[in-house]
């Protein structure tokens, strides 16, 4: 997960020469396990926010188990609220502090969960539902 780090952020990418959050993970998944997740580049509607859709989390959750934080471990999802409550940013756990993520700002960087600015705005972790994921998994720890 480490050589992801300073991959530039770049809207909609995803591929090493830039990312946004979703494209981490979606890039992550693809490189390490051969998993294609679902993508929502382009998926945006103008105006769904103030029509209460939260468009990340209808159409992403759902391929996911949530968790209890203390169940947590490397290569769970993070999901975090904006102010609004909606999803709209996501990290890789990688450890039982940390998450690797993309920021416009920095690009990817590693970041603490409990770290004020994170820790109240998490708003669940999840686990790929995929039968052989587990498998998969404990293959690459």
């Amino acid at each position: 997960m480490f050589g992801y780090v300073g991959i530039p952020f770049l809207k909609d990418g995803r591929d090493r020469n830039g990312v946004d959050c979703l494209g981490l993970v979606i890039l992550a998944f693809r490189e390490i396990w051969g998993i294609k997740l679902f993508d929502l580049k382009g998926a945006y509607v103008p105006g769904a926010r103030e029509k209460g859709k939260d468009l990340f989390r209808e159409h992403y959750h759902y391929n996911w188990k949530k968790l209890r934080r203390e169940n947590k471990r490397p290569f769970d999802l993070v999901f975090f609220r904006d102010v609004d409550g909606a999803t709209r940013h996501v990290g890789i756990v990688i450890n039982r502090w940390e998450f690797i993520h993309c920021l416009k700002s920095s690009g990817v960087v590693i970041s603490r969960i409990n770290d004020d600015g994170w820790k109240e705005k998490v708003e669940g972790f999840y686990r790929y539902k995929y039968a052989g994921y587990t498998e998969i998994l404990s293959n690459k720890i």
